[in-house]
């Protein structure tokens, strides 16, 4: 399985009070609300946490056929940065499993990203529209899905179909025929990336 988000910092900062009362504390554990609060950029801290949370929930989803909303029980147990500037790397603990999880921050927008194996991430495309209303963006967003898709299985994108199942989550066609490829995207603001993700072998 295949997980992603992205936060558009400007629209976070601009949308989210996170100073407020109890906000930390439904969604993120007293382990993480220290790793935010010793942070030398605690609104980031904020958001790359969330990030975290975001792209594990969707894996797990995924993979379990579930849909419920409990950001704490996505628990932040290690937190590291790497040796690339403003890269991180997470493990989160839920009942059913741990995820590594890659996230990286900049002035723009903050992306996180996870596989499960034996899936793998294969591809990923960044986009960025600021003047596009919900639908074009939305329509942006399944356009790139299949331009991706159809890079794998080398043939047009018009021969891709994507549908959402019962939980919101993308399942890929090929000639009408689901795929065990698999489809992340995340939107916010003015910017989505799309990933796809296949069996290793």
């Amino acid at each position: 399985m295949i997980g992603n988000d992205i936060v558009d910092v400007k629209t976070a900062c601009q949308s989210s009070n996170w100073h407020r009362p109890g906000y930390l504390g439904k969604l993120f554990t007293d382990r993480e609300q220290a790793l935010i609060h010793q942070a030398n950029d605690p609104e980031q801290q904020v958001w790359l946490l969330w990030a975290c949370k975001e792209a594990a929930y969707k894996a797990w989803s995924t993979e379990f056929h579930q849909r419920r909303y409990a950001p704490r029980s996505l628990q932040v147990v290690e937190w590291s940065s790497t040796q690339e500037a403003d890269h991180f790397q997470a493990v989160l603990h839920t009942q059913e499993r741990t995820y590594m999880v890659k996230a990286q921050a900049n002035e723009n927008f903050i992306s996180s990203s996870t596989e499960v194996a034996p899936i793998h991430i294969l591809d990923r495309q960044l986009l960025h529209t600021p003047d596009a209303l919900p639908k074009q963006r939305s329509t942006a967003i399944r356009q790139t899905a299949a331009e991706l898709a159809a890079r794998h299985f080398q043939c047009r994108p018009d021969k891709i179909n994507i549908r959402k199942n019962e939980l919101g989550r993308p399942i890929l066609y090929y000639l009408n025929e689901p795929q065990s490829a698999f489809l992340s995207w995340s939107h916010h603001g003015a910017w989505a990336e799309v990933m796809l993700g296949s069996l290793a072998h």
